[in-house]
């Protein structure tokens, strides 16, 4: 049966490793369209959203946040400047050294723990086992969404294979053009 470390730490660690592969490409594209890197890392979806850069630091933290009240350890984010993909890299490469650092051993009998958190303006409260499920899991793969988003509205040449590492397409599929037909019923639908 999956333990808390099983269901945590090796997921943060395969969607971190995604992200660096990620950051590869987006790189090479920036390069190759002669785009300034600072101008995606301040991309945001919409005014009120956080731009790329602080998507990213945020997804890194929560893996972060998942693990330390888990350990009893105060949790201790990087704040450091983001003024480019290399940048990211530096922060990336910490966050997987720390995850890596963490053992089986050290989440004996934490799963139990009361973790109080603050969750925007509001205050979570739960068992390791739920902090971690319920609400570190699903923030951190929020932002790690957003920010994939933004990529994709960059014009980054990634999918959802680079996102997960399991999904696979031959070049020039386009689901969209394909799905048009099952999903033209359904969008007569829907208002407006």
């Amino acid at each position: 049966m999956a333990d808390l470390f099983d269901v945590s730490v090796p997921v943060f660690l395969r969607y971190l490793s995604n992200l660096d592969a990620i950051l590869d490409k987006t790189a090479e594209h920036l390069q190759h369209q002669g785009t300034e890197q600072a101008e995606v890392l301040n991309l945001a979806l919409q005014p009120n959203m956080f731009p790329l850069k602080w998507q990213v630091r945020i997804a890194l933290g929560f893996s972060i946040r998942a693990i330390n009240p888990v350990l009893q350890q105060p949790i201790m984010l990087d704040d450091g400047p983001i003024d480019s993909i290399e940048d990211i890299r530096l922060l990336l490469g910490s966050t997987i050294a720390r995850l890596r650092s963490v053992s089986r051993r050290d989440f004996a009998g934490g799963e139990a723990r009361l973790v109080r958190e603050k969750a925007g303006q509001a205050v979570f409260e739960a068992r390791a086992v739920d902090f971690v499920t319920q609400y570190a899991l699903p923030n951190f793969f929020f932002h790690l969404g957003m920010a994939y988003s933004i990529l994709r509205l960059a014009g980054c040449p990634i999918g959802k294979g680079d996102f997960d590492g399991f999904h696979q397409y031959e070049a020039g599929v386009n689901l969209v053009a394909e799905a048009q037909p099952q999903l033209q019923p359904l969008m007569q639908r829907l208002p407006g």
